[in-house]
């Protein structure tokens, strides 16, 4: 990386010679930063990690040489330079902010395309996971407290300067669930506790070693006691290490001398000599697992051993001696072992093994045989639910999956919005309309209003949602289905060629629907119908256009049900299935990840805070400015309107205070009325010559209110 911010660094001194040589108007100035060297800066930060400090004397010398070409003080404060201009900033995109954005991006771009990024980015976002040790996703933890455990990296980085933003970064990563009751993450206890970082991280290392992440993997199968082997440092001889896992080596005498020390602080009971937990741990969470080495069968007495390759190994009983139960090696079993087998601690010396204790497990619910449309939704991951939970049909969609597999089915959704509440409705049927599946659902926020995009693509990841699961429950595994709507934009990603973008409105349902068509069995065959056309000329897909009418009175019929009920009509924020990464703000979802809107999130808080903090306004009053309509009308004005109304705002222009302030005069007096001058009193000075300009322009505004018929509480 030092070689990249070098680079930088040399291509920002040459860019700024040549703009201090040249005689440019303070446009042409303002032009060249935004679109000729900042693109340079930009292009390669998908790929860096650079820190704030570096980005900082990158762009140093580019901005002390275009700004006063701008007409703007070298020294103009960074936070207003890199605000956008619905804070009144100067809408410059500071690196280090692009350069997060940029690591986002990629990440969500690549979440489900079989590209060298996305395989890059799961193996070091597991390779992040697995060195911090927690139960939750790494992303979902403060960094200030785990960030220094993670190898250093991109996937580090990124998660460093995210954490510093209000933003935080939710998707498919996989982690290591507890595997028994009341069992507990080694690191979190770490953290809890308030051991030193330095003391944590040596104890990190002891536990990457000889692969633990929670109490249980120390742990004897009965979860009373600490195995001797995770006492004395050794490599766990209980568990099969994954092939995927990290190697370290063997701890020093000082780790093994810390790692003791904290097993007998805070898990071990006070005076005892055989490592007994404090708290035992409860039962295990899953009958079977495939990392457990000694299983014991009950029914013959036999014990099991799981090798590597999936190897099994038997070993019979022996005549018992001292209430020992010993066991003799009888060699590799061609036979699978039962499903009733039990883990157990053993200790192996030659060809004898002898079990000391038996974990029990959970009771094992039988799989319930899934025979009912209702019973198979329920199956269905939670986080897709809200979408398919209504859906009913008289024969559990028998009809229809047997059309889909002809080739004869049909699928069509609409929706209905109004305010921000949000309803769609769909339906499925076969070649009649007899036992067809028709339901509706509550569109997920954000809904903003005239969002009716949001809406369509509830209703059409409703319908593949139905079919998916239609063709699990009836077997179907190869099928035509025509599905329609009346909204071309929502059935983009039906498109063969279709990729989605953070730049994409919607992109959560626009990915998730994408997702989902992947994974159907059946091909789709996308139909633009037009709306309404029961109340015009009928089209050539009559039918689709009347079941699309059909679905809009539905939607419009549950939208009224729930607005006399609900009690607020801001639809929940809620984690789609197959949505893949996703932004959060908070509790609200960022559903259009573009480069401005995040740009917006993260910069933001940080310009208004500084007006506030300079006594612009008050704290309180931050959240009654109406921001969003600065965003639209600084755009509307000139760049040099706008840098002017920004200079004069933070009081950085020319007038007598800053003048005594900057040191090119000696006093801040106005040169009309001779009163102290700052940039209020540039607007109020009473002079004669002040007083003609304010009285003309009030006129002119005043006619202008008029004729425009503004209330005239306003004038």
């Amino acid at each position: 990386m030092i070689d990249e911010v070098n680079a930088l660094k040399s291509k920002a001194l040459k860019w700024a010679d040549a703009v201090r040589t040249k005689r440019i108007n303070p446009t042409e100035a303002w032009y060249s930063i935004n679109h000729t060297i900042m693109k340079t800066i930009e292009y390669p930060l998908a790929a860096t990690s650079i820190s704030k400090k570096d980005m900082q004397d990158i762009m140093r010398p580019i901005l002390q040489a275009a700004l006063p070409k701008a007409r703007i003080q070298k020294h103009f404060p960074r936070k207003l330079v890199y605000s956008t201009l619905m804070s009144e900033g100067f809408g410059v995109y500071d690196p280090s902010t692009s350069q997060v954005i940029e690591h986002v991006h990629s990440l969500i771009r690549h979440s489900f395309q079989d590209t060298p990024s996305h395989d890059l980015h799961v193996q070091n976002m597991e390779l992040v996971q697995c060195y911090v040790g927690t139960e939750k996703p790494f992303w979902d933890m403060p960094y200030a407290e785990y960030g220094h455990l993670a190898p250093q990296g991109w996937m580090a980085f990124t998660w460093q300067e995210l954490s510093e933003t209000g933003l935080s970064l939710k998707g498919p990563l996989a982690t290591i669930p507890p595997r028994r009751a009341l069992d507990l993450p080694i690191n979190e206890v770490l953290v809890n506790k308030k051991v030193e970082p330095s003391r944590r991280k040596l104890l990190n290392e002891v536990r990457l070693f000889m692969g633990f992440t929670y109490l249980s993997d120390m742990c004897n199968a009965a979860g009373t006691h600490i195995l001797p082997e995770a006492w004395n440092c050794h490599r766990q001889s209980h568990t099969l290490r994954s092939p995927s896992w990290p190697n370290f080596k063997a701890p020093g005498r000082q780790a093994k001398a810390a790692w003791q020390s904290l097993l007998q602080s805070l898990f071990i009971l006070p005076g005892h000599s055989h490592r007994q937990l404090a708290s035992p741990l409860g039962e295990w969470l899953t009958p079977l697992d495939s990392h457990w080495i000694w299983w014991h069968d009950p029914v013959t007495d036999t014990l099991w051993e799981h090798r590597p390759l999936n190897e099994w190994h038997t070993w019979t009983p022996l005549p018992r001696r001292y209430q020992h139960w010993r066991f003799s090696h009888a060699g590799p079993s061609a036979e699978a072992p039962p499903g009733n087998r039990s883990r157990a601690t053993v200790r192996v010396s030659g060809s004898v093994a002898t079990m000391q204790d038996i974990g029990a497990s959970l009771p094992q619910q039988p799989a319930p045989v899934r025979s009912t449309l209702h019973a198979a939704i329920l199956d269905l991951p939670p986080t897709c639910l809200w979408a398919v939970q209504h859906a009913q049909s008289s024969d559990h969609g028998l009809t229809v999956a047997r059309a889909i597999a002809q080739g004869t089915a049909v699928a069509v959704s609409d929706g209905s919005l109004r305010y921000t509440l949000g309803t769609s409705a769909f339906v499925i049927e076969g070649a009649t309309p007899d036992h067809h599946v028709l339901r509706y659902n509550r569109v997920p926020g954000p809904v903003e209003e005239g969002d009716s995009h949001r809406c369509e693509l509830a209703g059409l990841y409703a319908i593949v949602t139905t079919v998916n699961c239609l063709c699990r429950l009836h077997s179907v595994t190869s099928g035509i289905i025509t599905i329609a709507c009346d909204n071309t934009s929502a059935l983009k990603p039906t498109a063969v060629d279709y990729l989605p973008h953070p730049r994409q409105k919607n992109l959560d349902l626009m990915q998730a629907l994408w997702k989902s068509l992947q994974e159907s069995p059946v091909t789709w065959k996308p139909v633009h119908v037009y709306g309404h056309q029961d109340r015009k000329v009928k089209d050539s897909h009559r039918r689709l256009a009347s079941l699309n009418c059909q679905m809009d009175a539905l939607a419009k019929q549950y939208w009224a049900y729930l607005f006399k009920r609900l009690p607020c009509l801001e639809s929940p924020h809620l984690p789609i299935h197959n949505e893949g990464w996703t932004l959060w703000n908070g509790s609200s979802k960022i559903t259009s990840p573009s480069r401005p809107i995040l740009y917006g999130h993260i910069m933001d808080p940080v310009t208004q805070m500084w007006w506030v903090r300079h006594k612009r306004f008050p704290f309180e009053a931050k959240e009654t400015v109406d921001w969003k309509a600065c965003s639209e009308g600084m755009p509307t004005l000139k760049p040099s309107c706008r840098r002017w109304i920004t200079k004069h705002a933070s009081a950085n222009c020319g007038v007598g205070t800053t003048l005594v302030k900057w040191k090119f005069q000696d006093d801040d007096k106005c040169p009309r009325c001779n009163a102290s001058e700052d940039t209020a009193h540039v607007l109020r000075c009473q002079a004669e010559g002040a007083n003609e300009v304010w009285s003309e322009s009030m006129a002119k505004l005043t006619t202008y209110l008029a004729e425009s018929r503004t209330h005239p509480e306003l004038q």
